[in-house]
């Protein structure tokens, strides 16, 4: 039916957006032989609202990184890339009450909530 039709969709959507942030991550990330340097030390960052756009691209990026990284776990004991959420704020007046801040905080903790690793 509609329900079977629109999770084959929704499936193959997740999968696609996952292989192009996985390409994209490519250059990004050093060789799971040289994260053990502190050569190696990366991060990822996400200009983050809190919005829809940026909390699936940084859940996407995580779910990536974690799937990445267990695929590698036999070739290093320890294997973690960090995903860090940038947010920009230019009303100095009310500091942390901008509406931007409150929904990328509120994002933050949502992400922090569903994610499988304290990487966010």
């Amino acid at each position: 039916g509609d329900d079977s039709l629109t999770e084959t969709i929704l499936d193959e959507f997740n999968h696609v957006l996952h292989q192009a942030v996985a390409r994209r991550l490519e250059g990004c990330l050093p060789a799971p032989e040289d994260r053990q340097s502190s050569m190696g030390e990366k991060s990822v960052g996400v200009l983050f609202s809190g919005g829809v756009d940026s909390m699936v691209m940084a859940a996407t990026i995580d779910s990536v990184l974690r799937q990445q990284e267990s695929q590698n776990r036999d070739k290093i004991d320890s294997l973690f890339t960090p995903v860090d959420l940038i947010n920009v704020s230019f009303d100095e007046s009310v500091q942390f009450e901008s509406p931007d801040r409150k929904s990328s905080i509120h994002g933050y903790l949502e992400l922090e909530r569903i994610a499988a690793r304290n990487s966010i």
